[in-house]
């Protein structure tokens, strides 16, 4: 009798869960949370999409891209003592996104890292970087604020 009892009350519950809305939904005022589009680097979505490359060349880039990430996975796998390098290459991630800072918003454009809970963005110019496209302006943001 008691395991139908729990088994009563556990079907109860879930009828519940599905049935009423979510404690967000109710308490919200606006939809929380936050989506991106991920673009792969060859789509013709990316704004690294070089429409000058032939087939034949982005099938070169597409293969060399491979190679490297199953050099990357062999030696994850090899037993030596010789030291690790991450060599990190413009234009070498798989994936962009737009992504838009401050308030009011800007729109950037960022590569999808996954080994970093931070956001590096180019705020002042640097003359000895890769090519700049756009620059966060922080006091242009009204919700910046600075990290010390």
């Amino acid at each position: 009798m008691a395991a139908f009892s729990s088994a009563s009350r556990l079907l109860l519950q879930l009828l519940l869960l599905a049935v009423l809305p979510s404690p967000t939904s109710i308490f919200a005022s606006k939809p929380l949370g936050f989506s991106i589009d991920l673009i792969h680097g060859d789509s013709s979505l990316s704004p690294l999409y070089d429409l000058s490359f032939t087939l034949a060349q982005r099938a070169k880039q597409f293969t060399l891209r491979s190679m490297l990430h199953c050099r990357h996975i062999a030696s994850l796998f090899a037993k030596t003592t010789s030291m690790v390098s991450s060599p990190v290459m413009p234009g070498s991630g798989e994936y962009l996104m737009k992504l838009s800072l401050g308030t009011p918003s800007r729109l950037y454009w960022a590569t999808l890292d996954t080994g970093s809970d931070l956001i590096w963005t180019t705020c002042h110019p640097c003359d000895s970087c890769s090519s700049q496209t756009s620059m966060f302006d922080p006091f242009q943001s009204s919700t910046y604020k600075s990290q010390s």
